[in-house]
């Protein structure tokens, strides 16, 4: 399970977009264990509650990533399993 603090919140400038925008930056955590530390950047205009959804759609998509990489370790082996199988049969 994924979850994440916020440790620092700042008002930055980006030359490129020539905007200011909300600078947020999380510590991300695995099961209790530390995974990361992540920034994102908000215009001025989102809401507290904008912000909160979006990263727990973090979380979600990272969890989901896991799934996805655990589901393609079993196809894999299922894939592998059936060659060494196809191999037996013609011996």
């Amino acid at each position: 399970m994924y979850t994440y603090t916020v440790n620092k919140v700042t008002t930055e400038y980006s030359i490129t977009d020539d905007e200011h925008f909300t600078d947020v930056s999380i510590d991300i955590f695995k099961n209790g264990e530390t995974f990361g530390t992540k920034k994102f950047g908000y215009s001025l205009d989102k809401t507290k509650e904008f912000i909160f959804d979006d990263l727990d759609k973090v979380m979600e998509t990272l969890k989901s990533d896991d799934e996805n990489t655990a589901k393609s370790f079993e196809l894999d082996k299922i894939l592998t399993d059936a060659q060494n199988l196809n191999k037996e049969l013609l011996q």
